[in-house]
């Protein structure tokens, strides 16, 4: 009995050893791995592009404003939205280049323009900062969002680089910035303002 009781032992020890063996020896943790996105990767690719919008107080409908850049490897565009469903007051495109396109993308990107700051899921920026603004940051492949981002006048959003900077390489890829935007408020008032950042 005792040598039968000591057998059974090392026989419980083993098949122990074999199931920790095979499992590693500890319960191991995975982190999903979270994709870096490189716009040097998109500089040639015709069917991307970065858009910057920057979208007016919650006001009128009659009176809300949005300007939206968008830069691609052929072309830079800017656009000026009245109301809150995309319609367009005025535009202007321009032609681009690769060379072009390379060198901008590599100036966002020291601007900050792939950062992520991790916010809570719950926080939107719909409405947010009503009599502020709100910018949003998004590199568009085809019909895809591959960055999503947006920052507001009164507070930090998911965007997580110089907004200043940022914003003004994308006004600076549009020639007559100044006068395709001249007169668009985006305050609550209305009214016409000059320098719109």
């Amino acid at each position: 009995m005792k040598y039968f009781l000591i057998s059974l032992g090392v026989l419980l020890l083993i098949i122990f050893g074999i199931v920790v063996f095979n499992r590693g020896g500890s319960k191991t943790v995975t982190t999903p791995s979270h994709k870096v996105v490189k716009l040097s990767d998109y500089k040639t690719n015709n069917n991307a592009a970065v858009d910057f919008t920057i979208s007016g107080a919650i006001n009128a409908l009659e009176n809300h404003r949005s300007i939206k850049i968008t830069i691609s490897p052929l072309t830079r565009n800017v656009t000026v939205f009245t109301g809150y469903e995309g319609q367009v007051l005025t535009s202007q495109t321009y032609p681009n280049d690769v060379n072009s396109y390379s060198d901008f993308l590599a100036a966002i990107t020291r601007a900050g323009f792939t950062v992520e700051r991790k916010i809570d899921s719950k926080i939107s920026s719909q409405a947010i900062c009503p009599t502020g603004s709100r910018s949003y940051y998004k590199l568009v492949d085809s019909t895809k969002d591959v960055i999503d981002l947006w920052t507001a006048s009164c507070t930090k959003g998911s965007f997580g680089g110089n907004v200043a900077l940022t914003n003004s390489l994308f006004q600076s890829q549009i020639p007559n910035y100044t006068k395709v935007t001249q007169g668009v408020s985006l305050s609550t008032s209305g009214g016409s303002s000059n320098g719109i950042f």
